[in-house]
């Protein structure tokens, strides 16, 4: 990426990209923009700002879990902390796709890993879940007041008596 002015010192850190971009993107940049460094096929920049966060394929939670088998993977984890070996025993995938899925869930937010010895366990990272739930329930509530009202507006026109 080149903009007249500034130079970028190629980091693979996110917080570094984000720090170099922070000036002039906060006003260019919508969530769902992809913000890359170039310096590999994963979306390296997930940080605008240190208060706004960029949602890129490989950061989105909802975008993460449209995969069944990382849905699969998640089901997993969440019945208690393992290793790529023992989730790999239960999927039709090799360790190296379920790390993959593991790494893609990482960004996401939604697991943990934490060394164990010479392996990394991987656990459900509460607070992701917690955000997805409370965005699926505004969601929700959203769609069914409109819905309330719609009904009720269809209510008020069929009483014309």
């Amino acid at each position: 990426m080149t903009v007249p002015g500034i130079h970028f010192v190629q980091e693979d850190a996110p917080e570094a990209i984000g720090r170099a971009l922070r000036g002039w993107l906060l006003a260019m940049v919508t969530p769902g923009t992809l913000v890359s460094n170039g310096s590999n096929s994963r979306v390296a920049a997930r940080y605008v700002s240190d208060s706004l966060r960029v949602m890129t394929p490989a950061t989105d939670p909802w975008a993460a879990l449209g995969d069944p088998t990382r849905r699969q993977v998640l089901r997993l984890v969440g019945s208690g902390t393992r290793s790529v070996t023992e989730i790999a025993a239960e999927l039709p995938v090799s360790r190296p796709a379920v790390s993959q899925h593991l790494r893609i869930l990482a960004d996401a937010g939604l697991v943990d890993a934490q060394p164990d010895g010479r392996r990394r366990v991987y656990r459900v990272r509460e607070q992701g879940l917690v955000r997805l739930r409370s965005e699926l329930h505004q969601f929700w509530t959203t769609t069914l007041d409109n819905l309330k009202e719609v009904a009720e507006h269809d209510d008020r026109d069929g009483d014309t008596t």
